[in-house]
């Protein structure tokens, strides 16, 4: 979350949630459900797939799809 400018202070802040969960998502340490990946994933404003793999793979794969765009020249739409 950090390279999304993202805290875990901000998670317990914007979304309410109590600061024992927060903790758990933020380290890894909570099983997955889809209405959570969903949540978080809007709240960070990226697909809920990346929430599934590693930022830096997550990152990789942004940077691909927007060079794939701008090859395309639909960047910007």
């Amino acid at each position: 979350m950090r390279h999304l400018g993202k805290r875990q202070a901000d998670l317990v802040k914007e979304l309410g949630w109590a600061k024992g969960r927060a903790n758990k998502f933020y380290h890894g340490q909570h099983p997955y459900r889809r209405e959570i990946v969903n949540e978080l994933s809007t709240w960070l404003g990226i697909p809920p797939y990346e929430l599934l793999m590693p930022p830096e793979e997550a990152i990789m794969l942004r940077r691909l799809r927007d060079a794939a765009m701008d090859v395309a020249g639909l960047s910007g739409r």
